[in-house]
């Protein structure tokens, strides 16, 4: 069922069933690395379009929360 619905996602699925114990808590130990990393870099991004005022040169947003939105789909 899962197939259907995700089909891109199934043979992540297949390999996540696989591991062992350890190796899955490896796994989301990782991926919450990576997830951190990713968020530390997106709060730097968000801070060097506010300081250059990207958000109204590119698009004619009126604020950074208008970019924010329109963007990211984030409030």
């Amino acid at each position: 069922m899962f197939d259907i619905l995700f089909p891109m996602f199934s043979s992540l699925v297949e390999s996540v069933v696989g591991l062992s114990d350890a190796e899955l808590r490896e796994r989301v130990r990782r991926n919450e690395m990576e997830r951190r990393a990713l968020d530390a870099e997106a709060a730097v991004l968000v801070a060097a379009v506010d300081q250059r005022g990207l958000y109204s040169k590119v698009d004619g947003h009126r604020s950074m929360a208008a970019f924010l939105r329109a963007e990211w789909n984030c409030s």
